[in-house]
């Protein structure tokens, strides 16, 4: 479990997006593509921005990071054994 570091990231590439917050309500945010390793596998995840400071969580997950690369058992935490789907 990792704890913000303070350190300053930039990044050349970057886009625009319209999202909901939490609330309902329409933001535009900036979107970035960041290379991840979660539970063993690396990939390049798209995350958009906004500050999380006076939140428990540092960042959030969505479904579409997991989506065909991982299998969510809810009702299990910190498992961290990547799902192999065999084609």
């Amino acid at each position: 479990n990792q704890k913000f570091t303070g350190r300053t990231l930039t990044f050349e590439k970057y886009r625009e997006k319209k999202v909901k917050n939490s609330f309902g309500q329409a933001e535009v945010r900036y979107l970035v593509e960041i290379p991840i390793q979660l539970a063993g596998e690396n990939f390049l995840a798209e995350f958009t921005l906004s500050d999380r400071s006076s939140m428990k969580d540092s960042i959030l997950l969505g479904r579409k990071i997991l989506r065909d690369k991982f299998l969510v058992d809810v009702s299990k935490t910190n498992l961290g054994k990547p799902y192999r789907h065999h084609k």
